[in-house]
Protein backbone atom coordinates (compact mmCIF):
# COMPACT_ATOMS: atom_id res chain seq x y z
CA UNK A 1 0.00 0.00 0.00
CA UNK A 2 1.02 3.18 -0.77
CA UNK A 3 -0.20 5.49 2.16
CA UNK A 4 -1.96 5.04 5.30
CA UNK A 5 -4.39 7.48 6.92
CA UNK A 6 -3.38 5.99 10.39
CA UNK A 7 -1.83 2.92 11.51
CA UNK A 8 -4.75 1.90 13.75
CA UNK A 9 -8.00 3.86 13.58
CA UNK A 10 -10.97 3.41 15.74
CA UNK A 11 -14.47 3.87 14.38
CA UNK A 12 -17.08 3.58 17.02
CA UNK A 13 -19.54 2.59 14.97
CA UNK A 14 -20.59 3.04 11.17
CA UNK A 15 -21.92 6.78 11.89
CA UNK A 16 -18.57 7.77 13.08
CA UNK A 17 -16.81 5.69 10.02
CA UNK A 18 -18.86 8.47 7.82
CA UNK A 19 -18.33 11.11 9.73
CA UNK A 20 -14.13 10.07 9.71
CA UNK A 21 -14.48 9.33 5.72
CA UNK A 22 -16.33 12.03 4.55
CA UNK A 23 -14.22 14.31 6.37
CA UNK A 24 -12.22 13.80 3.75
CA UNK A 25 -15.13 14.57 1.26
CA UNK A 26 -14.26 18.95 1.25
CA UNK A 27 -14.16 19.60 -2.12
CA UNK A 28 -14.01 18.25 -5.65
CA UNK A 29 -12.24 15.37 -6.87
CA UNK A 30 -8.37 14.65 -5.83
CA UNK A 31 -5.99 12.35 -6.15
CA UNK A 32 -4.43 12.38 -2.33
CA UNK A 33 -0.93 14.04 -3.53
CA UNK A 34 -0.87 11.42 -6.36
CA UNK A 35 -1.09 8.73 -3.85
CA UNK A 36 -2.43 5.81 -4.80
CA UNK A 37 -3.44 2.24 -3.03
CA UNK A 38 -6.22 0.62 -0.97
CA UNK A 39 -8.06 0.95 2.35
CA UNK A 40 -8.63 -1.78 3.96
CA UNK A 41 -11.83 -0.96 6.36
CA UNK A 42 -13.34 -3.47 8.87
CA UNK A 43 -16.68 -3.00 9.95
CA UNK A 44 -18.96 -5.51 11.67
CA UNK A 45 -21.90 -7.67 10.02
CA UNK A 46 -24.45 -4.89 11.53
CA UNK A 47 -23.08 -2.56 9.34
CA UNK A 48 -23.79 -4.73 6.30
CA UNK A 49 -27.64 -5.98 7.80
CA UNK A 50 -28.30 -2.45 9.42
CA UNK A 51 -27.23 0.40 7.25
CA UNK A 52 -26.05 -0.92 4.14
CA UNK A 53 -27.23 2.81 2.11
CA UNK A 54 -24.81 4.44 4.60
CA UNK A 55 -21.58 2.53 3.97
CA UNK A 56 -22.44 2.66 0.40
CA UNK A 57 -22.81 6.58 -0.12
CA UNK A 58 -19.68 7.03 2.19
CA UNK A 59 -17.85 4.79 -0.09
CA UNK A 60 -19.37 6.14 -3.44
CA UNK A 61 -18.03 9.85 -1.66
CA UNK A 62 -14.57 8.98 -0.75
CA UNK A 63 -14.20 7.28 -4.08
CA UNK A 64 -14.63 10.50 -5.61
CA UNK A 65 -12.60 12.54 -3.56
CA UNK A 66 -9.87 9.78 -3.89
CA UNK A 67 -10.03 8.22 -7.20
CA UNK A 68 -6.89 6.24 -7.34
CA UNK A 69 -7.88 4.76 -3.49
CA UNK A 70 -9.88 1.24 -3.59
CA UNK A 71 -12.10 1.59 -0.24
CA UNK A 72 -11.89 -2.38 0.78
CA UNK A 73 -14.64 -2.90 3.36
CA UNK A 74 -14.55 -6.51 5.19
CA UNK A 75 -17.37 -7.53 7.26
CA UNK A 76 -16.66 -9.05 10.72
CA UNK A 77 -17.72 -11.27 13.74
CA UNK A 78 -18.45 -9.32 17.19
CA UNK A 79 -17.44 -12.58 18.68
CA UNK A 80 -14.37 -12.92 16.85
CA UNK A 81 -13.15 -9.19 15.97
CA UNK A 82 -11.06 -8.71 18.80
CA UNK A 83 -9.14 -12.07 18.04
CA UNK A 84 -8.40 -10.89 14.60
CA UNK A 85 -7.34 -7.12 15.59
CA UNK A 86 -5.11 -8.76 17.59
CA UNK A 87 -3.09 -11.19 15.05
CA UNK A 88 -3.50 -8.40 12.43
CA UNK A 89 -1.45 -6.72 15.03
CA UNK A 90 1.10 -9.29 15.93
CA UNK A 91 1.46 -10.11 11.61
CA UNK A 92 1.55 -6.06 10.78
CA UNK A 93 -1.74 -6.68 8.33
CA UNK A 94 -3.49 -4.20 10.47
CA UNK A 95 -6.50 -2.58 8.71
CA UNK A 96 -6.42 0.87 8.16
CA UNK A 97 -10.24 1.75 10.12
CA UNK A 98 -12.18 -0.53 12.13
CA UNK A 99 -15.59 -0.27 13.64
CA UNK A 100 -15.15 -0.95 17.75
CA UNK A 101 -17.44 -0.65 20.31
CA UNK A 102 -17.45 1.57 23.71
CA UNK A 103 -17.12 -1.73 25.78
CA UNK A 104 -14.41 -3.17 23.66
CA UNK A 105 -11.90 -0.31 23.19
CA UNK A 106 -11.01 -0.23 26.98
CA UNK A 107 -8.34 -3.02 26.69
CA UNK A 108 -6.96 -1.49 23.33
CA UNK A 109 -6.59 2.13 25.42
CA UNK A 110 -5.51 0.39 28.73
CA UNK A 111 -2.58 -1.40 26.41
CA UNK A 112 -1.93 1.71 24.65
CA UNK A 113 -2.74 0.70 21.08
CA UNK A 114 -4.82 4.29 20.34
CA UNK A 115 -2.47 7.27 19.63
CA UNK A 116 -4.05 10.63 20.24
CA UNK A 117 -5.59 12.92 17.81
CA UNK A 118 -5.75 16.52 17.77
CA UNK A 119 -9.29 17.47 16.82
CA UNK A 120 -7.68 20.82 15.29
CA UNK A 121 -5.60 18.49 12.42
CA UNK A 122 -9.18 17.41 10.78
CA UNK A 123 -11.61 18.54 8.89
CA UNK A 124 -15.33 18.10 10.40
CA UNK A 125 -14.19 17.17 13.69
CA UNK A 126 -16.49 18.81 15.11
CA UNK A 127 -18.95 15.85 13.98
CA UNK A 128 -17.23 13.13 15.84
CA UNK A 129 -18.55 11.71 18.82
CA UNK A 130 -17.88 12.40 22.10
CA UNK A 131 -16.57 9.38 22.88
Amino acid sequence: MAWRLSRFTSALGAAALAAALTACDSGGPSDAGGRSGSLTVWLTIDARESWPDLVASTNKRFAKRYPQTEVKVQYQQWTSKNQKIDAALAGQNVPDVVEMGNSETTNYIVNGAFAPLDKGDYDHSEDWLPA
